[in-house]
């Protein structure tokens, strides 16, 4: 395993990116990617986009679809069925 935060990779951090911000990996390969990160702008703009993208998909998901919308759905879920079988 490597040692230093110098011998990570901006390909190791994309690769990783998701288990780091889960914390779904061992500390110290975590602090090394995090390192890593926190001084490379690529890294760090990849790992913002990242955390943004789940703020916003995790603020979407607290909403609940208008009933107009799902009736509209359901209605053509039944069309579908009806004509595919």
């Amino acid at each position: 395993m490597k040692d230093s935060a110098a011998e990570c990779t901006c390909s190791e951090v994309a690769d990783h990116l998701f288990e780091l911000l889960d914390a779904q990996m061992p500390k110290e390969q975590a602090a090394r990617l995090r390192s890593h990160a926190e001084t490379c702008p690529h890294c760090n703009e990849l790992a913002e986009a990242e955390v943004h993208v789940r703020t916003i998909v995790k603020r979407s998901c607290c909403e609940s679809a208008p009933s107009t919308l799902r009736e509209r759905i359901s209605r053509q879920i039944t069309v579908f069925k009806m004509t595919t079988n």
